[in-house]
């Protein structure tokens, strides 16, 4: 059965011109995307947060000038949503950032996909990123 959070992605699915979803196969559901050259998941945890990750390429030489680059894009500013970057065990990057379900409804969930969007965009090109899989 369906509950709130499914019912939003299913709005984002359809805003989005996507095929209808396959039928929910687990209680926290990891629903995947791909917009704009851009893997994205999203995901409810038992404490009513919702996840946004999107995987951007991979860091093909991960040295102290990388490092130094990702440490600058994390600095903290008060926006919201407030996107953090990261490297994955296999140098994969990642921007996420969470937010608690009752601050979203169907126009918050596309803002905050396409600020992701936007973000991701953003930080692929200077580290550059190569598009192997992660």
């Amino acid at each position: 059965m369906k509950n709130a959070f499914d019912l939003l992605i299913d709005r984002l699915a359809k805003d989005y011109k996507m095929p209808e979803l396959p039928v929910k196969q687990h209680e926290h559901e990891v629903y995947c995307f791909d917009f704009k050259e851009v893997s994205i998941k999203i995901y409810q945890d038992a404490f009513k947060w919702v996840y946004f990750l999107s995987d951007i390429g991979v860091v093909d030489t991960l040295d102290s000038h990388t490092c130094q680059r990702l440490l600058r894009l994390n600095e903290f500013n008060l926006s919201t949503p407030f996107f953090t970057v990261g490297l994955t065990e296999k140098n994969g990057g990642v921007v996420h950032t969470r937010i608690p379900f009752p601050h979203l409804d169907n126009v918050e969930m596309r803002r905050v996909v396409e600020a992701l969007l936007n973000v991701s965009g953003e930080v692929k090109k200077p580290l550059g990123l190569s598009d192997s899989p992660v």
